[in-house]
């Protein structure tokens, strides 16, 4: 992605009613500033759009004034700039870059409207931000850190974006502290490694759309934005939010400390949200996470979005679902969300269906149980238990492959929900010994285990479910078999010591000797060899020969 112009561009005028202010050095986009009727924030994304399409021969939006207004100055600016040529005289196309005007503009929009405490941000933080201002720019926290801090919970990803450098000069205060990762340098992204811990420093940017997928977006960098103007593009209020990492101000540009406090999803611009389907993704994991709820209008906004939501990615879908799922505190909120935006009924069609057959509430319970039954497992047992949950009302055939599908879950992961799931309509109580080793073993075979099996039966059933998943837990400790099922007790090895030779009946031999190990009837090495011996004196294995020299016997 790119702005699509060349090097040394410089944009033709605007209409004479306008006033803008063009963005050379950073090719940032038209910026209106007055001279409109009307609100003036209101008709600077509309211009920006006619700009950008009018140069790149594309006509999207057919009734939007600027997109014709916008062709017609190109053409009279060529022209002009064809006859200053003819004449002898200089251009005034600049080969390098100018200098963006800001005479017009205060320095910093908004003040701080609280402090926070620094005790939890790092140290390296701090310096790293003191240097940058040392070179000119100004650093400011922002994101999740600012966001979980506000919630009352500990921080951890630390986010910094950088105003008033380029990036060039940016990479330059940020290499006096360790090393730089500019990959994403031409989107304004860079990452740095101080010690032990790692950043993303950004600058603040400009994004055009460009088509309907998630990454149709031109994303023009310019430092030279306001706080507000930065925070304009993201998603909900409540991650609008920016701290200085020096004094802990707070500068909250569009109310995201009140959403917060009142556990309200808010969409920050109207019209910058629905360029992104993914939003509605977030919402819902957001929901999902901090038990918040989405305001009416941004619902709306939602509802509308939601047909662009299958040009998604599938890995982008997957990352969602799993933030959802294993980060969340109460994933029924965010399930509410995915079915009243119509998401479920663009992206999971089988889970649409469940409210039609009358278990979509039950769904919603087991996957809300299933997070509480988990919350102190390991990360393994936290997803299939989650995602059987999730799905356990879905016809299992074809599951695991619909799962890797549309969810992004791994194949191996959904080969273990499609078990866990199957063998769950299986628990009941009063299961024999057998019973409970024969289902070990088949759930080892897409590793999993009877443990994970217990809790998805306890969060799929609910009360009714709670004494037979602990009785089956119970049972299968004291057999040793809840978290694999019992070793064999015969090998291949064993077999060559009695004189078999190696072939393809050895297999065949060992399983039929396993089965009477999980039946019971197979207790120590003894038992397993004399269940051997006496599968191959009474039992037909294809046309193998199978020789047992026993005292210069040949047993067949």
């Amino acid at each position: 992605m790119g702005s699509g112009h060349g090097r040394g561009y410089t944009r033709p005028m605007a209409p004479h009613h306008l006033k803008l202010v063009t963005g050379n050095l950073y090719r940032s986009p038209l910026r209106l500033t007055e001279g409109l009727d009307g609100d003036p924030t209101a008709h600077r994304h509309s211009w920006d759009l006619g700009y950008h399409h009018a140069h790149r021969g594309k006509d999207p939006e057919p009734n939007n004034p600027h997109v014709a207004d916008a062709k017609s100055y190109i053409a009279g600016y060529e022209a002009s700039k064809k006859e200053t040529a003819a004449q002898g005289a200089p251009s005034q196309v600049s080969s390098e870059p100018a200098r963006i005007d800001r005479s017009d503009r205060p320095e910093q929009d908004i003040e701080p409207s609280m402090h926070l405490s620094l005790d939890d941000v790092p140290e390296s933080v701090g310096t790293l931000a003191s240097t940058i201002a040392e070179h000119g720019g100004r650093a400011l926290l922002i994101g999740g850190a600012v966001r979980d801090k506000l919630m009352g919970k500990e921080p951890k990803d630390f986010d910094i974006e950088v105003y008033g450098l380029d990036t060039d000069r940016l990479v330059s205060a940020m290499e006096t502290h360790g090393d730089v990762d500019a990959v994403g340098k031409q989107f304004g992204v860079l990452k740095i490694v101080i010690g032990n811990e790692d950043f993303d420093v950004s600058v603040p940017r400009r994004e055009v759309k460009t088509g309907p997928g998630h990454k149709d977006f031109d994303i023009i960098p310019d430092p030279s934005m306001t706080i507000k103007e930065a925070a304009k593009r993201r998603d909900f209020t409540m991650n609008t939010v920016a701290m200085d990492p020096h004094d802990g101000g707070v500068f909250d540009p569009y109310g995201g400390v009140d959403d917060i406090q009142n556990k309200i999803l808010r969409a920050t611009d109207p019209n910058v949200f629905i360029e992104d389907s993914l939003r509605i993704l977030r919402g819902a994991q957001f929901a999902a996470r901090f038990k918040m709820s989405v305001e009416p209008q941004t619902m709306e906004l939602m509802k509308g979005a939601s047909v662009e939501l299958p040009n998604l990615p599938r890995e982008r879908i997957g990352t969602e679902w799993r933030k959802l799922l294993m980060k969340g505190d109460k994933p029924s909120l965010g399930l509410d969300v995915m079915k009243e935006t119509g998401a479920l009924q663009q992206l999971h069609p089988e889970l649409d269906a469940l409210s039609e057959q009358g278990t979509w509430d039950q769904t919603k319970a087991a996957v809300d149980r299933a997070v509480d039954l988990t919350r102190d497992s390991d990360p393994e047992i936290k997803q299939a238990v989650r995602y059987g949950a999730l799905v356990h009302a879905v016809p299992t055939q074809g599951m695991a492959q619909r799962l890797h599908n549309t969810m992004d879950v791994s194949k191996d992961l959904s080969a273990k929900v499609e078990t866990l799931v199957g063998e769950q309509g299986s628990v009941r109580d009063n299961m024999s010994d057998a019973e409970i080793r024969h289902m070990s073993h088949r759930m080892k075979q897409t590793k999993g285990s009877i443990e994970e099996l217990a809790q998805l039966t306890h969060a799929v059933r609910g009360d009714a479910g709670t004494q037979p998943a602990a009785n089956l837990l119970q049972r299968a400790e004291a057999l040793g078999v809840h978290r694999a099922p019992p070793r064999p007790l015969l090998q291949g090895r064993d077999l060559v010591k009695m004189g078999i030779k190696p072939g393809p009946h050895i297999g065949k031999v060992l399983k039929h000797v396993y089965n009477m190990q999980l039946d019971g009837h197979v207790v120590d090495d003894a038992s397993a060899q004399a269940a051997a011996q006496e599968a191959l004196t009474q039992r037909e294995w294809d046309s193998s020969v199978l020789k047992l020299r026993r005292g210069g016997l040949n047993l067949l």
